[in-house]
């Protein structure tokens, strides 16, 4: 059904491209314009096109990546990032564990064990000789997971530190090369920027080496002082007893 007004009865209307059709618009309506004046409401097509946008985002996990940089809150505290973090890649952790435990260890698994079989890989060093070899994967995401475990050591070395004011025994639990050992390799910082154990052994000797030098030496000169002060001493009570023998 249509609605056509009155000007319009018995008049011939032109819908052809380009067709014209005369119409008494009225005195405040005169302006050439098309017949079909069509206005669509998209609104709705733009909530639905969101929708699907955010369900996209969503399976992706494109909200917990830009947790931090679509946050609206300002100003939180370091230890409300670290728990976003936390949450953050504990959602992503199951995601993460089927795509290392399906995909990515049997597919190096098998490329492994194909160059073995055909003899395409050197000759292994004797120190790798009947060790089993696990990989270790370098991403920025699982330098992430890695870096989530140092929140725990630093509440515990805070705690720790605590604690030794009032006991500074229970700081002998605390071994400081495992620690900064395991604290590197959970920030993913690069090895050659830390010493080995034999080069700390040296270092530690020379220094206390260098120490009980210092110490001999300390001790030598406060030898000579109390040597030069009896010297002294007995210069000053000499001539009071050949004072005293010649009386």
């Amino acid at each position: 059904p249509l609605q056509m007004p009155l000007e319009l009865k018995g008049r011939e209307i032109n819908t052809l491209p380009g067709g014209v059709t005369y119409v008494n618009m009225g005195a405040t309506q005169q302006k050439i314009q098309s017949m079909f004046d069509v206005r669509l409401d998209l609104n709705h097509l733009l909530v639905d096109i969101q929708d699907v946008r955010e369900r996209v985002n969503s399976s992706f996990y494109s909200d917990l990546f830009l947790m931090m940089a679509q946050a609206e809150k300002n100003g939180m505290t370091a230890t409300e990032v670290a728990e976003r973090h936390e949450e953050k890649l504990l959602m992503l952790g199951p995601v993460l564990e089927r795509l290392h435990n399906e995909l990515l260890d049997p597919l190096i698994d098998m490329t492994f064990n194909e160059l073995m079989e055909a003899e395409a890989l050197p000759p292994p060093p004797q120190e790798l000789e009947g060790m089993e070899l696990k990989v270790e994967y370098v991403s920025m995401l699982a330098q992430a997971q890695r870096a989530v475990a140092t929140n725990g050591v630093d509440r515990f070395v805070a705690s720790l530190g605590m604690v030794a004011s009032l006991k500074p025994e229970v700081l002998d639990k605390l071994d400081a090369d495992k620690w900064a050992d395991e604290y590197a390799d959970m920030l993913g910082v690069d090895p050659n920027l830390i010493l080995g154990g034999e080069k700390v052994a040296l270092i530690r000797e020379s220094r206390a080496q260098a120490m009980q030098a210092q110490a001999e030496m300390a001790q030598q000169a406060q030898q000579a002082t109390v040597v030069k002060d009896l010297a002294a001493a007995e210069a000053q009570t000499q001539p009071v007893t050949e004072q005293f023998m010649g009386y």
